[in-house]
């Protein structure tokens, strides 16, 4: 049977092992895609758990040098078959009960939908993992601005067909810009007239920790870069808003002042240097 749903999942050196918690028994039509960033030699439990993953038929891993998830993302997208559907994946996150029927029947009941965003729930509490609506929806530019990796799901004809992929230049592991690839990247589906829409329903649970509330400098700094990268020039104005409009979520970590300078630096950097530093990097 042809493959219908592809598990991406990305991951690093011995963070792979952490992957026993998130694979599943095999199930027909459904197969994982295991791209495994190596930063260092790999030590002997992670060269075990990498032959038991060849063990199976439902497994296919690629190992590839460097850092980047943006890169490793792109890496697993080279294995998938025309005519799937994708489920962006973490290698932190373990699945809800009935996960894979849910995405596939998502989009046969969404016909139309080229790109399905889901929800996470927490896996301490059992709630959701952050405010989302309570009912389906079709995405505008405004309600991508909330969307993570491990919510994503879409169909491997559109996302192959419009030629985007996730910019290297952002994200985890990144140079300059370490946050952002997955908001471009469904950005640039959006830019492009591709269908994106939400349904409220939990596929994973993820630990309560979350990189989303990172306010360090260096992530501020690529947050203003985000902007410019989706919105170009008007990416300044956005940085501004942001600034004003998540002062109740970062002022215990970084001053209003501080915050406001760092996201702006960001924005400028890209727009004056970013673009170039981004293409002689590639």
């Amino acid at each position: 049977m042809k493959n219908r749903l592809y598990i991406l999942i990305s991951t690093i050196d011995e963070r792979i092992l952490s992957l026993s918690n998130l694979l599943l028994p095999p199930k027909e039509g459904v197969k994982y895609v295991v791209s495994h960033q190596l930063t260092k030699e790999p030590d002997s439990k992670t060269e075990e758990f990498v032959e038991k993953l060849g063990e199976r038929s439902d497994i296919l891993y690629s190992g590839i040098e460097g850092k980047g998830v943006a890169k490793n993302r792109n890496n697993a997208l080279k294995y998938v078959d025309p005519g799937s559907i994708c489920f962006i994946c973490d290698d932190d996150v373990t699945f809800c009960d009935g996960a894979f029927e849910q995405i596939l029947k998502a989009f046969s009941t969404t016909p139309d939908a080229d790109l399905i965003t889901f929800k996470i729930r927490n896996r301490a509490t059992k709630r959701d993992f952050k405010p989302y609506p309570e009912r389906a929806m079709v995405h505008n530019s405004r309600s991508l601005s909330g969307v993570g990796a491990t919510e994503i799901a879409f169909r491997s004809d559109s996302v192959f067909g419009s030629g985007v992929l996730f910019d290297d230049c952002f994200g985890p592991g990144a140079k300059d810009y370490p946050t952002g690839e997955d908001y471009i990247f469904v950005m640039d589906l959006y830019s492009r007239g591709y269908t994106l829409c939400f349904k409220p329903i939990a596929i994973v649970s993820h630990p309560e920790k979350s990189t989303g509330t990172d306010w360090s400098r260096r992530v501020v700094f690529g947050k203003g870069a985000v902007w410019a990268r989706v919105f170009g020039w008007r990416g300044v104005l956005v940085s501004a808003l942001f600034a004003l409009k998540k002062y109740r979520l970062y002022r215990k970590d970084i001053s209003f002042l501080r915050f406001f300078y760092w996201i702006q630096r960001g924005s400028l950097d890209y727009l004056l240097r970013g673009r170039e530093k981004c293409r002689q990097s590639l």
